[in-house]
């Protein structure tokens, strides 16, 4: 079987796997627009996020409720990132996702090349990242990256590292190249 058809393989069997798997990321209300919870409990089994309102693409939150820090979700995040390297000004490093900014007033991280990810998991096996530059939640993993799952549309990307502003993706579903704005 040649590589093309061994790559289409494996991209419907993970289709099919994450499709089952952002189900339970959103209870209640859902997810609408770059990231916005409205009336819901954002995550199951942890406690977050909870009432009426909602994140902006910014980061920002407004409306009812209460969000403080990570909430019962900072061992999890912490999780996510264990293995990282100091690599100071507050950046860390990871190899196979290069340099980002975590904070501890917000779960939004800031990556040099991606922009700002609202990354939700509990490891680099298997995380989703809100990306407000594509409007889509991209779902990735350590062994996975550069190829994410754009769930807005069902496509496979390859990122071309190194790119950012904008950001160069390969769209398995289109077969072209994709111009993203960066941050």
């Amino acid at each position: 079987m040649k590589l093309r058809g061994k790559l289409n393989i494996l991209m419907l069997a993970l289709a099919l796997m994450l499709s089952t798997a952002c189900v339970s990321h959103a209870m209640g209300g859902g997810m609408y627009g770059y990231g916005a919870y409205s009336n819901t409990s954002a995550y199951s089994g942890t406690s977050a996020y909870s009432g009426t309102g909602a994140y902006s693409g910014t980061g920002s939150y407004s409306g009812t409720g209460s969000y403080s820090g990570y909430g019962s979700m900072g061992s999890q995040m912490s999780l996510m990132w264990q293995g990282a390297s100091s690599v100071g000004d507050g950046w860390d490093y990871m190899s196979w996702f290069g340099y980002f900014k975590t904070s501890t007033t917000t779960p939004w991280i800031y990556h040099n090349q991606l922009g700002w990810l609202y990354p939700v998991g509990t490891s680099t096996d298997n995380m989703w990242l809100w990306d407000q530059n594509m409007n889509s939640w991209l779902w990735t993993s350590k062994t996975m990256y550069p190829f994410m799952y754009r769930a807005s549309d069902g496509a496979w990307l390859y990122y071309d590292e190194g790119t950012s502003n904008p950001e160069m993706f390969y769209n398995y579903k289109t077969s072209q190249y994709e111009k993203i704005p960066g941050a």
